[in-house]
């Protein structure tokens, strides 16, 4: 009966120890991002080998507001494991034009809408104030690209315009430092990073012998959030 008793004081005590320490949160963030774009554009001028294509590389990058939405659940005293989804939005756009000796002209653009994160992540209190952590995700953006050609100035009334939009998934690790402010209240700040390139074609024919085209090389984003949350 004794021993029953122990147990049953161990169970509980193991259950209440757990709930304290796993919770539903929810909070806000803001960020900043930065993604390298290569663009290449050809007009497909043949009588103009050599200005025909141009490369630039640019950056999309600005300010990326956000909200998220997890579940964390002590392992043990000092680990901690969440599940958690972030909704980032904000609208990123880069540009190049490209214009032959002709004046026929390619002008290509890329742009980053919005971008969700489902992620878990692994977290080690060093101290109540000071939990670092992993994260290991996913990024699954929101892209379009454009491309808009025109051969010599008043040949065409209006531009010829081809676009696409694709949805991106790569893997996106970060790291990152909570801080508990109040019992029910925390801060963080975090960096990661979605790896990989996403390639990208457009092409729009002309005449017979000459096609406009475009190639897009969207490189790795990095991205810098801080955020506060609350959990219930």
């Amino acid at each position: 009966m004794k021993n029953m008793l122990m147990l049953s004081a161990a169970v509980v005590l193991v259950a209440a120890t757990s709930e304290a320490k796993t919770g539903i949160y929810a909070g806000g963030q803001l960020g900043f991002m930065k993604q390298a774009v290569k663009m290449n554009a050809d007009t497909g001028n043949n009588d103009q080998a050599d200005n025909r294509r141009q490369a630039a590389r640019a950056n999309l990058s600005g300010m990326s507001p956000g909200v998220f939405v997890g579940y964390s659940h002590a392992v043990t005293d000092d680990f901690i494991i969440a599940a958690e989804l972030a909704i980032n939005g904000g609208s990123h756009k880069a540009e190049m034009t490209h214009r032959d000796a002709d004046g026929e002209f390619v002008k290509a653009s890329a742009k980053r809408k919005m971008d969700f994160n489902p992620a878990v992540m692994l977290k080690y209190k060093v101290q109540e104030n000071f939990v670092p952590y992993i994260k290991l995700g996913l990024d699954i953006a929101k892209n379009e690209v454009r491309m808009t050609s025109r051969q010599e100035p008043g040949q065409r009334e209006l531009p010829i315009e081809s676009k696409s939009r694709f949805t991106s998934v790569r893997f996106a690790p970060g790291l990152g430092v909570e801080s508990v402010v109040s019992d029910s209240v925390s801060v963080r700040g975090e960096y990661s990073c979605a790896m990989g390139t996403k390639k990208k074609s457009l092409s729009r024919r002309i005449t017979a012998n000459q096609t406009f085209k475009t190639d897009y090389a969207l490189k790795s984003t990095h991205f810098m959030k801080f955020a506060a949350f609350y959990t219930f």
